[in-house]
């Protein structure tokens, strides 16, 4: 790192920069004490940097050994450029202090960590047009995402698409297991957050919650709606009251706990709202849970999976309770003895 302090040349023309960190690390507590020891140094580097491009605008980091070192020194390179990023994306947390908010990102693209005390930097809500936050701990509380005044709603005012994926942990490694316990070690009072001009969402948990939901306020009108998860989820969707959308695409899995004719209604009243082609797929893993009826059609459902072993005349009920269904695919299926083959 050393040449960066003794290098005078200046690439003002930069404004694009992809940085990848690569490396055999197999010692990885001597290498976060590395960073730690070289905190300062590593400081100086990303400086060097920043003094060298002084005109960077678009910031990636990618491919990366989860070490304090990259964590370090992305953060403190991103932190360098703070107050001129429009665009940021990382594949891993930053390690970036509070002192620097990002005042004019519009997209920002990360991956966070359930076992990291690093997540995101302070980052001004109004301005984003674009935010996707991957492998997100089900207890992530928003609050390095700040208003220009303070207040208890936080306003993503210009944000036109939200893309969130949850991971099934908590931070610190606390696995989210569903049951009631799991569920109250979730927070009481989460900020509000408010989304006036989304027009793409797009949810995916690997549970059987959507922790931000339960905090969010959205347009009477969403363009692009993408679910994906439990079949629990639909009844929480339906909570928020949105009256139209545009293209909608559900990817939802049945689980022991569910009235199956239930969950239908509330996917046919969900499907009802959209304007556009929609896009239904149906996960179905237990036997007990393939009861489609004539009481119980979904009208929408466009593509099912049965994971589970069926006789092929139960196929032939469901296909007839499902009359938009464009795919089926079956992991087993039985003949009895007086089928046709």
């Amino acid at each position: 790192m050393a040449f960066m302090h003794q290098a005078s040349c200046c690439w003002p023309h930069v404004q694009k920069l992809d940085l990848a960190i690569k490396g055999n690390f197999t010692l990885t507590k001597h290498i976060n004490s590395l960073a730690t020891y070289y905190a300062e140094e590593l400081l100086q580097a990303a400086g060097s940097l920043a003094t060298m491009m002084p005109n960077v605008a678009e910031l990636s980091f990618g491919d990366v050994h989860p070490t304090s070192i990259a964590h370090v020194i992305y953060g403190n390179l991103a932190a360098a450029h703070a107050h001129r990023l429009t665009l940021l994306k990382s594949s891993c947390p930053l390690a970036c202090s509070s002192q620097f908010v990002f005042t004019s990102l519009t997209h920002l693209d990360m991956a966070l960590s359930s076992n990291s005390t690093y997540q995101l930097p302070l980052i001004c809500a109004d301005t984003l047009v674009h935010l996707s936050l991957t492998n997100v701990p089900l207890d992530f509380d928003w609050l390095p995402f700040v208003s220009p005044v303070p207040q208890t709603t936080v306003v993503f005012g210009s944000l036109k698409a939200l893309i969130i994926n949850y991971s099934n942990t908590y931070i610190h490694n606390n696995v989210y297991t569903g049951d009631e316990q799991s569920r109250n070690r979730l927070p009481l009072c989460m900020r509000k957050l408010c989304f006036p001009l989304i027009e793409c969402l797009s949810i995916m948990a690997p549970g059987t919650y959507y922790p931000m939901l339960d905090c969010s306020e959205f347009p009477w009108k969403i363009s692009s709606l993408h679910l994906d998860g439990s079949v629990r989820l639909v009844h929480q969707l339906d909570k928020l009251h949105i009256p139209a959308i545009g293209q909608l695409s559900l990817n939802l899995i049945f689980d022991d706990s569910h009235d199956i004719s239930v969950a239908l209604s509330a996917i046919n009243e969900i499907c009802s709202r959209a304007t556009c082609t929609s896009t239904v797929r149906l996960e179905v893993y237990n036997h007990q849970d393939i009861c489609f009826s004539e009481k119980s059609i979904c009208t929408y459902v466009t593509e099912l999976d049965i994971k589970a072993t069926i006789s092929s005349g139960h196929v032939l009920k469901i296909i007839q309770t499902l009359p938009h269904l464009s795919k089926l695919e079956l992991a087993g299926i039985q003949f009895a003895s007086g089928d046709s083959s």
